[in-house]
């Protein structure tokens, strides 16, 4: 058995893959198309390692897609996947609505025909699990109480506006098809691209004159930023079909007990303080 991963290769998901490698031996079929949030880098231990297959590629080729499917038979995708940072869909709203919402119905429709098709054990137990964001429901003030999976959606953004169209189609498919869908909303306080982060270390490491205990602080904090992202997207496998699992948690130590919480609670949705004005 094996799971397909979209967007490996990028911040989050790479850490999910090598976290869930280090706990599996089940195959990681890996694509990513490699755009400025994708860095093969971060992947670089996993060369060799016959459970880890990468795939150049990108969510909206229907034949590729289509071929990964039948080729390695997953019992479950995970995707992550998307257009990101509101700036840029500001800026450039063109991709967001390519990838985040035709790149994700892209999947959904080769999901559904392959699952529909399928029998025995990936029938039973197959996921289409959708990495959202806590953008799809607006902003929070400092007074206001935290979001819960049931908040209206109120993107404010071409970005989060993208994901809300994108949630939508995984609950359509899911109530029209049966697709076994689980989406997850979770913070963008984890959202740290690759590159933001690399500088914030290298900029805490030159002022303290190289490796030092800023610069290791530093490393701590990316560290944790890393394993809660890991974490929560492992959600999916314990969560109910067809249910919104918010793990929208404050930095600091009530992200990793926030997420610990919700795979602790046999599926059940758990939440976690909301976040606060935009990315």
């Amino acid at each position: 058995m094996c799971i397909l991963v979209t967007g490996g290769a990028g911040f989050i998901g790479a850490n999910f893959v090598h976290d869930w490698l280090a706990h599996s031996n089940e195959t990681v079929v890996n694509l990513d198309k490699l755009t400025y949030a994708g860095n093969l880098e971060t992947l670089s231990p996993l060369a060799g390692d016959p459970r880890h297959v990468f795939v150049h590629g990108d969510i909206c080729d229907r034949p590729l897609v289509d071929g990964l499917l039948a080729r390695y038979r997953p019992r479950a995708i995970v995707h992550f996947a998307a257009e990101s940072h509101v700036d840029r869909s500001i800026h450039g709203p063109a991709e967001f609505i390519r990838t985040n919402i035709e790149g994700s119905f892209t999947l959904l429709e080769s999901a559904r025909i392959y699952w529909s098709a399928s029998k025995g054990e990936i029938k039973e137990h197959f996921r289409f699990h959708h990495v959202s964001t806590d953008e799809v429901y607006g902003s929070l003030g400092p007074t206001d109480p935290p979001f819960t999976e049931t908040h209206p959606f109120e993107p404010n953004s071409p970005y989060s506006a993208s994901k809300a169209a994108a949630d939508h189609l995984v609950r359509a498919w899911h109530h029209t098809y049966g697709l076994p869908v689980v989406l997850v909303a979770r913070a963008e306080h984890l959202r740290w691209h690759i590159d933001g982060v690399a500088a914030r270390l290298q900029r805490l490491d030159r002022r303290a004159g190289g490796d030092s205990a800023h610069h290791r602080d530093g490393d701590r904090a990316a560290a944790f930023v890393l394993r809660g992202g890991a974490d929560l997207a492992e959600v999916a496998f314990d969560h109910i079909r067809g249910e919104t699992a918010s793990a929208i948690a404050e930095t600091g130590g009530g992200l990793l007990a926030s997420v610990d919480g919700a795979l602790g609670q046999g599926g059940r949705r758990r939440h976690g303080k909301g976040r606060t004005g935009g990315e």
